[in-house]
């Protein structure tokens, strides 16, 4: 998918994501919702596009000195377009590192304040990102490469019509534009 269906659809997790915290009482206490969801948004947004670093797209890289760095260990890794190490990996890392930072903060193996708080922000909001960027791509005929070169992952058929660019990927951008606009209502609703 392109870079701003990537986009919308890192928005809609981590807007989701943002609810459901919200709802469920997670969200960091003393801390107002609305800066929580302030931090955690700009790097959904990031990491939705984060995976595409891959390839050699330098006007993308150029825009952010931290994505020229990534784009260049990607190349010096030999990581493929579409492959674990860009995709799949990231996800993984990016939950996992959510979920640990969450549970010891706690338990009080870390202890809550300023940074921690952002920083726990920050990996959920990347997490969200990374994979909503996952999800997408396993919905084109492409898809992802598994782990270890395992045979890609894809949940429609390869079939020019699943492509990126194509009139498939525009009803999936305005589906993920109209969820956005839900979402955005519902965190000044709930």
């Amino acid at each position: 998918m392109e870079g701003k269906t990537h986009v919308l659809g890192g928005m809609a997790f981590g807007l989701g994501s943002y609810l459901a915290m919200k709802e469920t009482g997670i969200l960091v206490a003393g801390v107002p919702d609305i800066a929580q969801l302030g931090v955690m948004l700009p790097y959904a947004i990031w990491g939705s596009t984060f995976p595409d670093l891959d390839q050699e797209n330098h006007q993308k890289a150029e825009d952010n000195p931290i994505n020229l760095v990534f784009q260049k260990v990607f190349k010096a890794f030999g990581v493929k377009h579409r492959g674990a190490g860009s995709h799949v990996i990231p996800a993984l890392a990016a939950t996992a590192a959510s979920g640990v930072l969450w549970w010891w903060m706690q338990i009080g193996k870390v202890p809550i304040s300023i940074a921690s708080t952002i920083g726990l922000l920050v990996c959920i909001g990347f997490a969200c990102g990374v994979v909503s960027h996952l999800i997408l791509d396993c919905f084109t005929m492409a898809g992802v490469h598994g782990i270890g070169g395992k045979p890609v992952i894809r949940f429609v058929p390869h079939n020019s019509i699943f492509g990126t660019g194509t009139p498939y990927e525009m009803v999936w951008r305005k589906f993920l534009y109209v969820i956005d606009v839900i979402l955005l209502v519902m965190v000044f609703i709930v």
